[in-house]
């Protein structure tokens, strides 16, 4: 990827988002919300660990974060990058009927991987989500709305790469696979449901 979100001011980025243009899009936008939901988990297990007798697990817990972080940040690029090449795909021209042929080819083969990219962008905000639950446990008290405003950020940003995932599975011409992605996303949207009930549940019994 030769541009990347991660270099715009973020005025620029709000307006490119609230332009004409066709990207930064749902799924490149709520892959950044994720990365701030986790950077707020991070946040405050970060600042649980400066605390004197911190409890014991948050640095791993701290790292395991940013590790799903950094791969966050790559997905909200990976969105546009799919979005590129499926309008590419839709350029190519059309002509002859070998040219029509290896149009569609790379309209499938872009589809596909326009719908892959959010399913595992998905799979990205259940791994933050799952840092969330565990730092509801061992973050400070005083810091636990912030482990709540991550998760609902999380939540909401793994439902919005799931539209995508929507978006392009009446197109797959591929039935069966289709069908394993649809699948995929109903299970991913479970996971969500499931992980954001038990973050409450754990900040509730800390309250």
């Amino acid at each position: 990827m030769d541009k990347t979100l991660w270099t715009d001011t973020v005025e620029h980025l709000l307006n490119q988002t609230a332009s004409a243009n066709p990207t930064p899009g749902g799924g490149s936008i709520s892959m950044v919300s994720a990365a701030f939901g986790l950077g707020l988990v991070i946040m405050a297990l970060e600042v649980s660990n400066r605390r004197k007798n911190a409890p014991d697990g948050l640095s791993p817990l701290i790292n395991e974060g940013r590790k799903i972080l950094d791969a966050v940040r790559v997905s909200a690029d990976a969105d546009i990058d799919v979005f590129n090449t499926f309008m590419s795909a839709l350029s190519l021209p059309k002509s002859t009927e070998e040219e029509k042929a290896q149009r569609k080819q790379a309209i499938q083969y872009a589809t596909v991987k326009a719908t892959e990219v959010p399913l595992s962008s998905a799979r990205l905000c259940v791994a933050a989500l799952d840092v969330a639950t565990q730092a509801a446990d061992i973050a400070h008290s005083n810091i636990l709305s912030d482990v709540a405003t991550g998760t609902l950020l999380l939540v909401a940003a793994g439902r919005g790469v799931l539209l995508n995932v929507d978006a392009n599975l009446g197109s797959l011409r591929d039935r069966t696979l289709a069908e394993e992605y649809s699948q995929e996303r109903t299970a991913q949207e479970v996971e969500f449901q499931k992980r954001a009930s038990l973050v409450q549940q754990r900040l509730d019994a800390r309250r």
